[in-house]
């Protein structure tokens, strides 16, 4: 039920519907590095996302070929070091380890400040 709940958040969101919209340029496909494959910008998300243009989730099933099952590591090994980033954070600013009670505009400043600082930090 709680993933039910986050996905209709999620979808909900200023941020879906900025992007179904098309009101947020992504930034255009480009070559991965030393290889000719183009690829595009995408939200990495998992298999209980929908599927949409700018949405990449793993094959769904069992006894896939090859290649999906390869991709679908891949794309759980990106997915597993984004929420790695993300309990670093965390971990280092309480703030955002549970919910920030604030005013709702001051919540994008709050994050953006501990991803500064966080970085700063880093370096």
């Amino acid at each position: 039920m709680l993933v039910f709940m986050v996905i209709r958040v999620t979808l909900a969101s200023g941020l879906y519907r900025a992007l179904t919209d098309g009101k947020i340029n992504l930034p255009r496909p480009s070559f991965l590095p030393q290889t000719n494959v183009m690829a595009p910008r995408v939200l990495i998300e998992d298999e209980a996302y929908p599927l949409l243009p700018f949405v990449s989730k793993p094959y769904s099933g069992t006894n896939l070929p090859l290649d999906k099952e390869c991709f679908n590591k891949r794309l759980s090994r990106s997915r597993k070091t984004i929420e790695c980033a993300f309990g670093l954070l965390t971990s280092k600013w309480r703030v955002l380890a549970k919910g920030i009670e604030t005013r709702v505009d001051m919540v994008d400043s709050i994050v953006k400040c501990t991803c500064i600082l966080h970085n700063t930090v880093i370096d």
